[in-house]
């Protein structure tokens, strides 16, 4: 053959099978830009940057939108269908769309509505293809990659800049979920002055790629390969996951990590579990090693602050005294010097009478903006204000998917949206069924899967994973493709199965 020839096969290969892979990095590259305006008239070439950043996805749906419509032209094909869980939040997201007319801000929720459809665009060409099993596996490689070496980056940080180091080499603080200050205000500084920082260096986003760094290298152990490697992965992580102080994700994580066990060893993960139970439970009850891991990773530290408020005698002089500035400082010196506790209540939490702090049942003030969010939708409750309504109409983040998507798409955006959740449950459960008749390499990556399911499904209720354009929906949407992807070769090979 040519040699020239044989390069230009070769190279056409690797297109091929680099491209789709090329697209989905620039979805990921939109992740926190800068704003469009800011390529027109940027303040300084930084800026200009991750300004540029926020076409990214666009530019990459639309690539994807002309390829599948060539694609169609050319030769019809079914290999994916389009009424799946992914083709329904497509279908919320172009309700959102529609939605925009009634928008505070048309063009800002134009924007977001149109990067988070750039995501299916670009899933759908991936798995426009005979090997579609296969490209979108590769796409959720690609985002594990991503997690694990973003986990990895974090844990370093922590070892260097939040004396990480000491929490590991001192065992009985692990409990703790605590670290040498926090994680926002105690970066390196060219990372906390790294625009993005802001969306990755909060505790919940922190919590998120721990979690999901933990359940993968979970996941590597079943797999008796690299065993060491994966291990040490597991244990940093879950050491981020802990000090990042994010309850939900501390949550999802034991969710998704019993749902990774139980797929993984059936039966006998429940009997060892519930021995498990049998022996943990008491041991750390009688130990109080409970209490502390409720009181600081659970309640933050706000248990330990109202004990040393109710361990201070009550003042019997002190109401005799004028209660004027001049003699203010009197009265303060009658109260017994206390210990500064830990971990602070922050403003909004008070202390109560109660073993439940006050503000854990406000979810950080989450509830405060659940109400005015179903305010919102009982105004427009048929199709939403569109994309980024939290913030336009309400000025905070919903923290709630549920209630995101009905803001933004009201109920006529709202269903799809849900039923594509529920949907993929359901895909994932007729597949779990049959696990052990998959090849290892599918078995795994269905398992693995069904992991990340299981956490991200935890998060939508304090996070608005999936009803708008950021990490979750980059990690989640993949997934809702691959399931169904699987769910509809295992049918084929049933089919051929009973022809035989």
């Amino acid at each position: 053959m040519n040699p020239t020839l044989t390069v230009i096969l070769k190279l056409r290969t690797w297109i091929i099978l680099l491209f789709p892979l090329l697209l989905w990095s620039m979805v990921w590259a939109g992740i926190q830009p800068g704003e469009i305006k800011g390529i027109i008239h940027p303040a300084d070439f930084t800026t200009f940057l991750h300004s540029t950043r926020s076409i990214f996805p666009l530019f990459a749906g639309y690539i994807a939108l002309i390829l599948i419509f060539v694609k169609f032209y050319k030769q019809c094909s079914d290999s994916i269908q389009v009424l799946g869980p992914l083709g329904l939040t497509a279908l919320y997201g172009l309700i959102g769309t529609i939605a925009t007319v009634f928008s505070p801000s048309w063009s800002v929720a134009l924007y977001h509505s149109s990067v988070y459809l750039s995501v299916p665009a670009v899933l759908f060409f991936v798995g426009l293809n005979p090997y579609s099993e296969e490209r979108i596996g590769q796409v959720i490689k690609l985002n594990s990659f991503l997690i694990t070496s973003l986990t990895v980056l974090l844990f370093f940080i922590a070892l260097f800049s939040l004396n990480l180091g000491g929490v590991i080499l001192t065992p009985s603080t692990w409990i703790d979920c605590d670290l040498d200050g926090t994680w926002y205000h105690n970066s390196w500084s060219f990372i906390s002055s790294f625009p993005v920082a802001d969306g990755l260096l909060r505790p919940t986003g922190i919590g998120r790629y721990a979690g999901l760094t933990a359940l993968l290298a979970l996941g590597g152990l079943f797999q008796r390969r690299w065993t060491v490697l994966w291990a040490t992965l597991l244990f940093g992580s879950l050491m981020v996951l802990l000090t990042s102080e994010a309850r939900t994700a501390i949550a999802g994580f034991l969710v998704a990590a019993s749902v990774i066990v139980l797929l993984y060893k059936g039966k006998q993960a429940v009997i060892v579990g519930l021995v498990a139970l049998v022996v943990i439970l008491p041991l750390a009850w009688s130990t109080g090693a409970s209490d502390r891991f409720i009181d600081n990773c659970v309640f933050h530290g706000a248990q330990s602050e109202r004990e040393l408020r109710t361990q201070v005698p009550p003042i019997i002089d002190a109401p005799l005294l004028p209660k004027t500035p001049e003699t203010a400082h009197q009265i303060q010196a009658l109260i017994p010097p206390t210990v500064i506790p830990k971990k602070p209540l922050s403003p909004s939490t008070t202390a109560t009478d109660l073993r439940l702090p006050e503000n854990f049942f406000k979810l950080t003030g989450r509830t405060e903006v659940w109400k005015a969010g179903i305010d919102q939708f009982l105004e427009t409750p048929i199709l939403g204000i569109g994309f980024n309504a939290d913030r336009l109409a309400l000025g905070a983040h919903m923290h709630n998917s549920y209630l995101q998507a009905l803001i933004q798409t009201g109920l006529l955006g709202s269903i799809p949206f849900v039923t594509a959740i529920i949907y993929t449950w359901i895909l994932l459960w007729q597949l779990v069924r049959n696990i052990n008749e998959f090849p290892p390499a599918r078995k795994h990556m269905v398992i693995q899967s069904a992991g990340v399911l299981a956490f991200l499904s935890v998060r939508t209720i304090t996070e608005s994973t999936g009803a708008f354009f950021g990490v979750d929906w980059l990690l989640l949407a993949p997934i809702f493709l691959y399931l169904q992807i699987v769910r509809k070769t295992y049918n084929d090979y049933e089919f051929a199965d009973q022809v035989k």
